[in-house]
């Protein structure tokens, strides 16, 4: 039985011609991204963003209140201790730099 689902599985993979994107198609764009869960803000990029360096808090006067630094695709902080209130996030990776507000209730 195992020998008749190894052959009809190689027979399969040689039949199933792969494809490739045409050369002149154009990339798709790999942007920062920021999600919340509860708290913490989670930072993720794409390989066109290059790796993250940094998360920075800010708050409306412009005063950096948190910094995380990072080494990576993915990075988070922490924003249990601020109060409620509106405050900027900075997101710098090696290609880009992603820059929002957000509120905290």
């Amino acid at each position: 039985m195992k020998k008749i689902l190894f052959v009809c599985l190689v027979g399969i993979s040689m039949a199933v011609t792969p494809t490739f994107a045409h050369p002149s198609a154009p990339l798709q764009r790999k942007v920062i991204t920021s999600t919340f869960e509860g708290r913490i803000l989670i930072a993720n990029s794409g390989e066109e963003d290059g790796e993250l360096h940094s998360i920075e808090i800010f708050n409306q006067s412009g005063t950096l209140l948190f910094s995380q630094e990072c080494n990576g695709y993915s990075c988070q902080i922490n924003l249990n201790s601020l109060e409620a209130g509106t405050y900027i996030a900075r997101v710098v990776a090696a290609n880009s730099i992603k820059k929002w507000q957000f509120g905290i209730n």
